[in-house]
């Protein structure tokens, strides 16, 4: 049996992994913890079709992992960190968490009338 090099993953092997391991609260890599910011939560519900509360796992996962990772660059400075851990221009995640049920509710009703 050969063993895959990460460097070859697709980024959606990637997505699926980052999901799994915030679902199952494993630590996630810098490019895992990237490509998870880039999403908010009603494209984990539409688009990977998680449930609503897995959704929030995931995104509270992101939350104590954007710490974690903030912590070891101040701590090692290894790398490119934004010690903040905010990427200009670029929501993310984290800051679309402020979405209230009826307005994600709303979201999702909208994006599954554009698919029919």
């Amino acid at each position: 049996m050969s063993k895959r090099i990460l460097n070859e993953a697709s980024e959606e092997e990637l997505l699926s992994a980052a999901i799994q391991k915030s679902l199952s609260s494993a630590p996630l890599t810098i490019e895992e913890y990237d490509i998870l910011n880039a999403l908010t939560v009603g494209d984990l519900i539409i688009e990977q079709e998680l449930t609503y509360d897995e959704a929030n796992k995931v995104a509270y996962w992101m939350k104590n992992e954007k710490q974690r990772i903030t912590d070891e660059y101040l701590y090692q400075r290894t790398g490119e960190w934004d010690p903040r851990g905010v990427r200009p221009g670029s929501p993310g995640l984290i800051e679309s968490k402020k979405t209230t049920t009826q307005q994600l509710r709303h979201f999702v009703r909208c994006e599954l009338r554009k698919t029919k």
